[in-house]
Protein backbone atom coordinates (compact mmCIF):
# COMPACT_ATOMS: atom_id res chain seq x y z
CA UNK A 1 0.00 0.00 0.00
CA UNK A 2 1.56 3.63 -0.77
CA UNK A 3 -0.34 6.95 0.58
CA UNK A 4 -3.69 7.20 1.08
CA UNK A 5 -5.47 4.11 1.00
CA UNK A 6 -8.17 3.02 3.86
CA UNK A 7 -9.34 -1.40 3.97
CA UNK A 8 -12.07 -1.41 5.39
CA UNK A 9 -12.39 -5.05 7.72
CA UNK A 10 -12.41 -8.17 5.90
CA UNK A 11 -10.85 -6.95 2.60
CA UNK A 12 -7.70 -7.83 1.02
CA UNK A 13 -4.80 -7.21 -0.89
CA UNK A 14 -3.19 -10.31 -2.48
CA UNK A 15 0.28 -11.00 -3.01
CA UNK A 16 2.17 -8.70 -6.22
CA UNK A 17 -1.15 -6.45 -5.98
CA UNK A 18 -0.69 -2.65 -4.87
CA UNK A 19 -2.67 -0.16 -3.80
CA UNK A 20 -1.69 3.24 -5.56
CA UNK A 21 -3.04 6.00 -3.15
CA UNK A 22 -0.12 8.38 -4.05
CA UNK A 23 -2.03 10.77 -6.66
CA UNK A 24 -6.10 10.06 -5.11
CA UNK A 25 -7.18 8.12 -2.05
CA UNK A 26 -8.42 4.50 -2.51
CA UNK A 27 -11.50 2.73 -0.64
CA UNK A 28 -12.09 -0.48 -0.43
CA UNK A 29 -15.07 -1.42 1.00
CA UNK A 30 -15.75 -4.29 3.23
CA UNK A 31 -14.77 -8.22 2.52
CA UNK A 32 -14.03 -7.22 -1.20
CA UNK A 33 -10.17 -8.35 -2.64
CA UNK A 34 -7.43 -7.01 -4.50
CA UNK A 35 -6.32 -10.27 -6.38
CA UNK A 36 -2.82 -10.80 -7.57
CA UNK A 37 -0.98 -8.34 -9.76
CA UNK A 38 -3.83 -5.25 -9.66
CA UNK A 39 -2.78 -2.10 -9.51
CA UNK A 40 -6.00 0.27 -8.33
CA UNK A 41 -4.72 3.77 -8.59
CA UNK A 42 -6.51 7.12 -10.00
CA UNK A 43 -4.66 9.74 -11.75
CA UNK A 44 -5.06 13.81 -9.40
CA UNK A 45 -8.57 14.15 -8.91
CA UNK A 46 -9.90 10.31 -9.44
CA UNK A 47 -10.23 8.60 -6.43
CA UNK A 48 -11.18 5.05 -6.01
CA UNK A 49 -13.66 3.15 -4.55
CA UNK A 50 -14.37 -0.39 -4.92
CA UNK A 51 -17.62 -0.98 -3.44
CA UNK A 52 -18.51 -4.00 -0.57
CA UNK A 53 -18.28 -8.09 -1.70
CA UNK A 54 -16.40 -7.53 -4.83
CA UNK A 55 -13.64 -8.86 -6.47
CA UNK A 56 -11.18 -5.90 -7.70
CA UNK A 57 -9.61 -4.18 -10.98
CA UNK A 58 -8.28 -0.99 -11.85
CA UNK A 59 -8.83 2.67 -11.33
CA UNK A 60 -12.42 2.57 -11.66
CA UNK A 61 -15.46 3.05 -9.51
CA UNK A 62 -16.86 -0.91 -8.90
CA UNK A 63 -19.88 -1.07 -7.28
CA UNK A 64 -21.09 -3.55 -4.14
CA UNK A 65 -21.75 -7.26 -5.36
CA UNK A 66 -19.94 -6.76 -8.98
CA UNK A 67 -17.48 -8.92 -10.11
CA UNK A 68 -14.53 -8.30 -12.70
CA UNK A 69 -13.30 -11.57 -14.39
CA UNK A 70 -9.67 -12.80 -14.94
CA UNK A 71 -7.19 -10.01 -17.44
CA UNK A 72 -10.10 -7.86 -17.95
CA UNK A 73 -8.72 -4.33 -17.61
CA UNK A 74 -11.56 -1.40 -16.69
CA UNK A 75 -10.55 1.89 -17.44
CA UNK A 76 -9.45 4.76 -15.11
CA UNK A 77 -13.17 6.81 -14.98
CA UNK A 78 -15.51 4.08 -15.97
CA UNK A 79 -18.30 2.82 -13.73
CA UNK A 80 -19.15 -0.93 -12.99
CA UNK A 81 -22.89 -0.93 -11.41
CA UNK A 82 -23.91 -2.86 -8.90
CA UNK A 83 -24.09 -6.41 -9.54
CA UNK A 84 -22.87 -6.32 -12.90
CA UNK A 85 -20.11 -8.83 -14.26
CA UNK A 86 -17.37 -8.29 -16.47
CA UNK A 87 -16.23 -11.14 -18.33
CA UNK A 88 -12.63 -12.43 -18.20
CA UNK A 89 -10.35 -10.88 -20.71
CA UNK A 90 -12.84 -7.68 -21.50
CA UNK A 91 -11.14 -4.30 -21.92
CA UNK A 92 -14.06 -2.09 -20.22
CA UNK A 93 -13.72 1.80 -21.70
CA UNK A 94 -17.18 2.78 -20.69
CA UNK A 95 -20.02 2.79 -18.08
CA UNK A 96 -21.71 -0.60 -17.14
CA UNK A 97 -25.06 -0.53 -15.73
CA UNK A 98 -26.13 -2.55 -13.02
CA UNK A 99 -26.68 -6.35 -13.24
CA UNK A 100 -25.74 -6.04 -16.58
CA UNK A 101 -23.08 -8.65 -18.57
CA UNK A 102 -20.60 -7.33 -20.58
CA UNK A 103 -17.43 -8.51 -22.52
CA UNK A 104 -15.86 -6.38 -25.26
CA UNK A 105 -12.32 -7.57 -26.82
CA UNK A 106 -10.85 -5.13 -28.60
CA UNK A 107 -9.77 -7.03 -31.34
CA UNK A 108 -8.30 -4.56 -33.92
CA UNK A 109 -5.29 -4.34 -36.21
CA UNK A 110 -2.45 -2.02 -35.68
CA UNK A 111 -1.17 -2.33 -38.95
CA UNK A 112 -1.00 -5.00 -42.08
CA UNK A 113 1.83 -7.12 -42.79
CA UNK A 114 3.12 -8.76 -45.81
Amino acid sequence: MIGAVHMDQGSSLWPTAVARGDLSPINIRPFSDIQDGVIPYGGPGQPVCIGESITAGHGATLADGCLVGIDAIVLNGVTVGEGALIAAGSAITKDVSPRMMVREFLLRPAENFR
